[in-house]
């Protein structure tokens, strides 16, 4: 949704794109979250059952009752399906490659394209569609619907990224720019996506946008480390799993020594000790 926008430009905010209360990819997720807890459980009366012809169905009760008849076929997604969620948006290809969030792309593809009209009619309107990833923008991938495939762009300065950006690191970056007063530049907007990275001179905001972007460490215990499954104790009458579960609450004799604990247990139903740990139990 648009910033404020006053009543004329002279009223008008600053930057009303960046003063949005809500931004498109928040009012999408807001959508989602509707459709999934709201319409998806609100019954629908083109939504019948042979068996309670009188009863109107919500969507998920009719999916239910459909999946036991034929169920359907699980497929991975490949790497075109994967594109076609993205986003889109339409830009024209220029001598220099495609300007998009003011950085400018290009491949080795491209160049038969270039100052060509797509021929695509409706809201493309001779551009050619793009789609992009919002968590990583180093890349934007082109549809060439001339020869079936998508086409690879990359950002003409990606090699000289740390690592890739977000679509708001770079409104981040962007914005710390102007408020520097320097020039809007490919180059002036790597040296801010890299200062946002490394964390220097950080702000609240970009530190919880940079948290955003950066991938959690790995919890798989460290090559070499041995782990067993400890020993949990057998109470009379109990099955293993309740067992193990009561034994590890009341017969537990007290926290082994820290050093003794592998400091990134294995992701699994119960806890993975260290040799020594299990021994001490």
């Amino acid at each position: 949704m648009a910033g404020y926008t006053g009543a004329n430009v002279v009223r008008r905010g600053r930057d009303p794109t960046s003063e949005a209360l809500w931004t498109l990819a928040d009012v999408q997720n807001l959508l989602d979250i509707w459709i999934a807890t709201v319409w998806q459980n609100r019954p629908h009366k083109g939504l019948r059952h042979p068996a309670m012809p009188r009863r109107d169905l919500t969507p998920n009760e009719a999916f239910a009752a459909l999946s036991a008849v034929a169920p359907q076929a699980n497929l991975a997604l490949t790497a075109e399906d994967y594109i076609e969620l993205l986003p889109v948006a339409y830009r024209s290809i220029q001598p220099y490659g495609i300007n998009f969030a003011d950085l400018h792309y290009d491949a080795p593809e491209l160049y038969e394209y270039r100052n060509t009209a797509s021929g695509l009619p409706g809201p493309a309107a001779g551009r050619w569609e793009i789609r992009y990833d919002p968590h990583r923008i180093n890349t934007i991938f082109v549809r060439d619907h001339r020869r079936g495939r998508w086409i690879h762009a990359d950002w003409t300065l990606a090699k000289h990224a740390l690592a890739p950006f977000s679509l708001e690191i770079l409104h981040a970056a962007k914005q710390a720019v102007a408020q520097r007063g320097a020039p809007n530049t490919a180059a002036e907007y790597l040296a801010e996506i890299t200062r946002i990275q490394t964390g220097l001179r950080r702000t609240a905001r970009e530190q919880r946008l940079h948290n955003r972007t950066t991938q959690t460490p790995s919890a798989l215990p460290t090559a070499g480390a041995p782990t067993v499954a400890p020993r949990w104790p057998r109470r009379r009458g109990l099955t293993d799993g309740r067992a193990r579960h009561l034994g590890c609450l009341a017969d537990f004799r007290g926290p082994p020594p820290r050093s003794a604990i592998h400091p990134h247990p294995t992701p699994c139903c119960y806890p993975t000790f260290s040799a020594d740990t299990t021994r001490a139990l």
